[in-house]
């Protein structure tokens, strides 16, 4: 899970993120593929929730359990 969203990382911080390894991440967190696009407005959102599964998986757990999911 951490190297799925380290490559994303990479990605987003050489703007060549696009939609596919969005949904990698999601996938690998058991988080809905639309996940990023729902609860992100912006690149720097999306870096952040990154930075943030990667350094502490368990972070999915509460993202899972939120209401309306």
């Amino acid at each position: 899970m951490a190297q799925i969203t380290g490559v994303a990382e990479d990605r987003l911080q050489s703007g060549q993120l696009d939609s596919h390894d969005l949904s990698r991440v999601a996938a690998a967190y058991d988080l809905p593929a639309t996940f990023f696009e729902t609860e992100t407005g912006s690149e720097i959102d999306q870096l952040r929730l990154l930075a943030t599964l990667r350094a502490t998986p368990a972070a999915a757990l509460r993202l899972r359990g939120k209401p309306g999911r």
